[in-house]
């Protein structure tokens, strides 16, 4: 990260913001977005394929409204105010929904054709970002602390001292109904209990289905003829049919898909360690700010699978790397 310190005379970045993928100085803040990519594709005779330019003008209309943020953003104290709209002017635009234009691309995530991909959204993104940051630097002037930074004597006036970065997106994904950050689908049916004031206990009283959007949206185009859960040896009339089959034992016990479905549909836990981390990496390879990504483990993961991962991580030159062993927790998802 210290590599990548745009004004190291100001400082050591000596703190990240809560999920790491923003390394700050002192009284340091960042403004971040988030782009979603399954937005950005367009029908082709073939398929779907990505709309390039399309998504030239969101990054681009992303990285002048973040600007424009830092400019009416209230600021609790002088100092942050200082460092951030009148030194650095840093800010962090991401993507969502990696995982939902992958399913839509008919790509499988633990596939060297995503890494690619990945890391050509990530080059396209940075390069689009510093032409519009380059753009504002014209019109508004490069960041105040830009003649004591890294870029000092050179032409690359920016607006902002940094440009990308990943975040997890958590709560604004689920209301663009999207896939988080660059995390694959965490599973295609899950069943929620919810609590109602109609039981005097509190306890759960109504059950129902969160299903993926591209999952159920790609079942609704299949003809159910073959389709029968495995383990019941029952067979699935409808898409409904479908979805209760999977929320119960998952889709490798659904028969009669196309083969696709299986290879494409892939979901957290049924990746294995090693492409989260190499999906990571290419997109860390062209973002100025950092990424922030979990590794899910089975329960049993040992102590040399997480060395693997740390190890891969570094070499892969990621800044930063966060592992999730299921079941280490009391109460988890």
């Amino acid at each position: 990260m210290e590599l990548d310190n745009p004004t190291p005379s100001l400082g050591k970045l000596e703190a990240t913001n809560p999920c790491g993928e923003i390394a700050l100085l002192p009284y340091e803040s960042c403004n971040l977005s988030s782009i979603c990519l399954q937005n950005h594709l367009k029908k082709t005779s073939k398929g779907y394929e990505i709309d390039w330019e399309d998504l030239e003008k969101t990054v681009k209309l992303g990285v002048r409204f973040l600007d424009d943020m830092i400019e009416v953003n209230t600021y609790a104290l002088r100092e942050i105010e200082e460092m951030v709209k009148q030194g650095n002017r840093r800010i962090g635009l991401g993507v969502m929904g990696f995982a939902h234009m992958l399913y839509i691309l008919e790509i499988a995530y633990d596939s060297p054709e995503a890494v690619r991909l990945a890391e050509r959204l990530s080059k396209f993104m940075r390069k689009k970002a510093e032409e519009e940051s380059l753009r504002l630097g014209q019109e508004r002037g490069p960041f105040p602390n830009f003649d004591i930074s890294v870029f000092a004597g050179t032409s690359e006036r920016y607006r902002n001292c940094a440009l990308t970065m990943i975040a997890p997106t958590g709560t604004i994904s689920m209301m663009a109904n999207c896939s988080s950050g660059i995390e694959p689908a965490f599973s295609l049916v899950t069943k929620r209990r919810t609590f109602f004031e109609d039981d005097d206990a509190n306890r759960p009283t109504r059950e129902f289905l969160m299903v993926d959007p591209i999952f159920e949206q790609e079942l609704k185009k299949l003809k159910m003829q073959n389709a029968k859960c495995k383990m019941t040896n029952q067979k699935l009339k409808d898409t409904q049919e479908i979805l209760e089959c999977v929320a119960e034992h998952g889709l490798g016990d659904v028969g009669g898909l196309p083969d696709k479905f299986y290879k494409i549909f892939t979901t957290t836990h049924q990746i294995a360690p090693e492409w989260h981390v190499r999906i990571q990496g290419a997109w860390q390879k062209w973002i100025d700010n950092s990424v922030s990504k979990t590794v899910n483990f089975p329960h049993m993961a040992t102590v040399e699978d997480v060395q693997k991962v740390y190890m891969l991580a570094w070499k892969l030159g990621c800044k930063g790397v966060t592992i999730y062993r299921d079941g280490s927790k009391q109460d988890q998802v």
